[in-house]
């Protein structure tokens, strides 16, 4: 994954001075994402998603400052249990290297890329405010998270190789107000390992519900405990190299002591993937006031079954009330409608309800109609806990089959990276047609192109169609 990262934010003098490696200043942040009150923790069992964090740590709990080789002592890490960070045996000859003791976050996935950053410094300097957490804290919630409010840093300290990070605002009467505490350590070996967010240190605005470092599925139940009034919560999902959330929920409504809150997030993420989990509340003086974040393991299930349209391992029901308009009642008892366009000849029909993406979540395929010589259909994808029309240049996805002497058209699914196909050609003849395949991967609700390139149609190689269950031709 790449670490070519712009610089922080200019502000990462904290209200006290603190020594640190590199002062940063005059620079500006790139990316955006929120993580929540997460403590620390190894990370999980399971050998087929990366590892990291720290077993037996309660979430909830500001836990002190301790290196991989205290907290092996402390009994941290069984020894000899598979697929743990660390229990891989050193190479004859080679001192065994102490593994890193947390789930990396952000800006690196893990010691390879931080490794990658170290080498690009070494000879050139190149961005030089991996080294200095202060920096790295803000750009992580202004920049990754997407907390723009949030640009000073309050107050930090520094232990060995981790640091707290206390970030925030200023308030009206000037005081600085701390949103968050940032929790970092060093990630990689020498003096310039660089700073790698690992979470947050939970206050009045808990996130404990996932667990740090748990596999998870969408859609993704998360809680904690705020203490406030009218509060509205917002969480946000987000993944390493994805410009935007790859899930979202807002107006959760809790307020008062201690209350607890809770919601259920959908997310698409590939499998295996590290996300940070964010929760955050404000609008009495900026938009986050308190945030923090959890990071956990994405687990995608191989597909979804046929007409799971919601990913919760139950058939949903998929009708056509009006001309244009599909309404889906799923499982667990709530509604969707979608307006699409159509015509009344041949007749809109459900086409089928098939996993194209191999996401957990199937897509909805409908005939809108047609001519005498070929059929048109759409499609529909669960996004962000509703169903939606899939759009292709800013319209609704057109898919074309059939044809006639001169010109012909199919569609169909494809891998998960080129999940729609759609293939038109010409002929002179009617048996040989020769034409062009565009391939598609979904982005949200829309259909982004991936590839496209020349093909022949002939008898003996007849164009690409079908969609698992759903026949397309």
């Amino acid at each position: 994954m790449s670490t070519s990262l712009q610089t922080p934010p200019p502000d990462t003098r904290p209200s006290r001075p603190v020594r640190a490696r590199v002062a940063v200043a005059g620079l500006a942040v790139f990316v955006a994402a929120a993580l929540t009150g997460v403590l620390v923790a190894r990370a999980n069992t399971d050998p087929s998603v990366p590892t990291g964090g720290a077993p037996g740590d309660t979430p909830g709990t500001s836990l002190p400052s301790a290196g991989p080789t205290e907290q092996a002592a402390a009994g941290g890490q069984p020894a000899g249990e598979p697929g743990r960070a660390g229990n891989r045996p050193a190479a004859p000859g080679r001192p065994a290297a102490a593994a890193f003791p947390y789930q990396p976050l952000w800006p690196f996935a893990g010691p390879a890329d931080a490794a990658a950053w170290q080498r690009g410094y070494r000879t050139g300097g190149h961005q030089p405010w991996h080294l200095d957490p202060n920096a790295t804290a803000l750009a992580f919630s202004s920049g990754y998270l997407g907390y723009t409010d949030i640009d000073k840093v309050v107050r930090s300290s520094i232990s060995g190789r981790e640091a707290n990070v206390a970030v925030g605002f200023r308030l009206p009467d000037g005081a600085l107000h701390t949103a968050a505490v940032v929790h970092l350590a060093r990630l990689g070996a020498g003096n310039d390992a660089p700073w790698e967010v690992v979470g947050t240190r939970d206050t009045s605005l808990t996130l404990a519900t996932p667990a740090y470092g748990a596999r998870v599925t969408s859609p993704l139940t998360v809680g904690g405990r705020i203490t406030g009034v009218d509060e509205s919560l917002s969480v946000h999902v987000h993944a390493l190299g994805r410009e935007t959330p790859v899930g979202l929920v807002d107006g959760i409504t809790p307020g008062g002591p201690g209350t607890r809150w809770s919601a259920r997030v959908p997310f698409q993420a590939r499998h295996g993937a590290v996300l940070t989990v964010a929760v955050a509340t404000g609008g009495h003086v900026t938009t986050v006031e308190r945030f923090a974040v959890t990071a956990v393991h994405a687990v995608v299930r191989s597909g979804a079954r046929d007409g799971d349209v919601d990913g919760d391992g139950r058939v949903d029901a998929v009708s056509f009330p009006v001309l244009g308009t599909l309404r889906i009642r799923y499982a667990a008892g709530s509604t969707d409608t979608v307006r699409f366009e159509a015509s009344g000849q041949p007749g809109v029909k459900l086409l089928g309800i098939v996993d194209a993406d191999r996401d957990g979540r199937a897509e909805v395929f409908v005939r809108t109609g047609g001519s005498a010589s070929a059929d048109f259909a759409t499609v529909f994808r669960y996004v962000n806990g509703r169903l939606r029309l899939v759009t292709l240049d800013g319209s609704q996805a057109r898919l074309g089959s059939g044809g006639s002497v001169r010109h012909a058209e199919s569609w169909g699914c494809g891998s998960p990276g080129k999940v729609i196909f759609r293939w038109s050609g010409e002929s002179d003849d009617g048996v040989v047609y020769r034409g062009t395949v565009h391939s598609y991967g979904f982005q949200g609700a829309a259909l982004r192109l991936t590839g496209s390139g020349p093909l022949t149609v002939t008898p003996d190689q007849p164009a690409p169609t079908g969609c698992g269950s759903v026949r397309t031709s």
